[in-house]
């Protein structure tokens, strides 16, 4: 059993900032993060063994996290990498397990989930071939160990991430055969007056226009991905121009050979946590997906848990950092930590640091949230759990003969007890039934974790002494 004031789970952005902040309030903090080296997505490291040479377009984040990590780095924080949370004990207890090690718990004054967020999964024929992958897996693989994932590549999708993954492929020296970006041009400059203040981020974008440009990449804007097709692995995809609902247009569709299809429609919050640790949440409409209720110093209404992040809703790196300084500073108070002189003022330059980018995050959800269209290309031959290999047939199946729910499809069909637990599938599902049954999305997302939420050995488990039996 381990003990600490503060534990911040997750080593990206949020959780590295919530860690720095509660650490510099006085609080004895450990960081758990899954990863060899913290960072997260956005800030991802190269293992020990790599050096840089010279940053590409891939590291346009490479200085500040730089900066962010030396002061990790020179800071008490006591850092658990390589280590998962994979469930909870009377809410103040962590229950760990470390890659090639044993499991153990960590019992905690206060709690920061800082856990992040994964790519949008989206169902169309052909989508579980080999070869088919989700953008963030693509730029994790480019950011984190220099591998290029293909080398004719159709990257497809809606939202700020394709251009610099799109980019980051050309200089990697993969052909880049086109962007299929969901929105429209006109979409685009509509908002545009949006943009005002957010001036990095213009810069950032127009870098990779300029990088797209120069490869003579083509752009389709008003497509999606509707198949694709291969024997052994992926060979060909193909897009399709859509309507204002991103319902293909019959008659419109371009296929391209390639040997990668890289896919991004965005992206949902983990909430496996929140949810295993009892925190009430509420249905974000726009992001289509459930988010736990904070209060101002982002504490959720379970005492001493608080969120940051992508956790506490999808809104980029900047958003992160405020929220993760926010919840730190906060988190130390709440375990007992006197506040300091400046603990205050730190917290209202951190609130409107949030306050300007949650404006970006309002923007992103409006111009990229998915349209209903994008739920309807699976047929019904397409696997929609792939772990348990369930098809939307025999989904579809069982919501006539009266499953009307993802929790009754559950025991109806086995979706959602694979090794993901409906991580993969549930919001597809979710989609699937409410079209099916005319019901509201937020009525039928009602599957939960169980621990342990992720995959960990038997044998770690019976090596641990005196186990808590772990909260539902």
């Amino acid at each position: 059993m381990r003990e600490t004031d503060v534990a911040v789970v997750g080593g990206g952005p949020a959780g590295i900032a919530a860690a720095l902040a509660a650490s510099r309030a006085g609080a004895r903090v450990t960081l758990v993060d899954e990863y060899s080296r913290p960072g997260g997505q956005i800030y991802r490291q190269l293992p020990t063994a790599f050096q840089l040479d010279r940053p590409g377009i891939v590291d346009r984040d490479h200085p500040r996290a730089r900066r962010l990590l030396q002061r990790l780095a020179g800071s008490p924080v006591v850092l658990l990498a390589e280590t998962l949370v994979w469930g909870v004990e009377d809410g103040t207890t962590l229950l760990l397990y470390r890659e090639g090690g044993e499991a153990e718990a960590l019992r905690a004054r206060a709690i920061v989930v800082a856990t992040g967020a994964y790519d949008r999964p989206v169902a169309f024929p052909g989508w579980t071939l080999p070869g088919v992958m989700t953008a963030g897996g693509a730029q994790a693989m480019l950011k984190g160990q220099r591998v290029l994932p293909g080398r004719r590549v159709l990257v497809a999708g809606a939202g700020p991430l394709l251009l610099p993954l799109a980019a980051a492929l050309v200089e990697a020296g993969a052909e880049v055969v086109a962007v299929a970006e969901a929105t429209t041009r006109l979409q685009w400059g509509l908002q545009a007056h949006r943009m005002w203040g957010h001036w990095e981020r213009v810069r950032d974008a127009f870098i990779y226009e300029r990088a797209l440009l120069a490869a003579r990449v083509p752009r389709y804007f008003g497509h999606v991905i509707v198949r694709a097709e291969g024997s052994e692995a992926v060979e060909r995809a193909t897009i399709a121009e859509v309507d204002g609902e991103w319902r293909p247009k019959p008659g419109t569709e371009v296929s391209f050979d390639v040997d990668l299809l890289c896919v991004g429609y965005g992206f949902l919050s983990s909430m496996e946590l929140p949810r295993l640790l009892g925190c009430r949440l509420s249905f974000h409409p726009a992001q289509h997906q459930y988010l736990p209720v904070h209060d101002s110093t982002m504490e959720t209404t379970v005492p001493g848990v608080f969120v940051a992040g992508e956790t506490a809703g999808i809104g980029g790196a900047e958003k992160a950092l405020a929220e993760g300084e926010m919840a730190g500073l906060a988190a130390a108070v709440r375990a007992g930590l006197s506040p300091g002189p400046d603990w205050e003022g730190e917290v209202r330059a951190a609130r409107s640091r949030r306050r300007h980018q949650l404006s970006f995050a309002r923007l992103l959800d409006e111009l990229f949230s998915p349209r209903p269209g994008l739920y309807q290309l699976a047929d019904d031959a397409t696997p929609l759990c792939r772990c348990e290999e369930v098809t939307v047939g025999e989904i579809r199946q069982a919501i006539r003969e009266g499953a009307a729910s993802t929790a009754a499809l559950k025991g109806w069909t086995r979706v959602g007890m694979g090794p993901c637990q409906g991580r993969i599938c549930g919001n597809l599902i979710g989609h699937l039934v409410a079209r099916e049954t005319g019901r509201s999305l937020k009525d039928v997302l009602d599957l939960n974790p169980r621990p342990p939420i992720k995959p960990l050995p038997l044998e770690a488990l019976a090596r641990l002494e005196g186990a808590p039996s772990p909260e539902r």
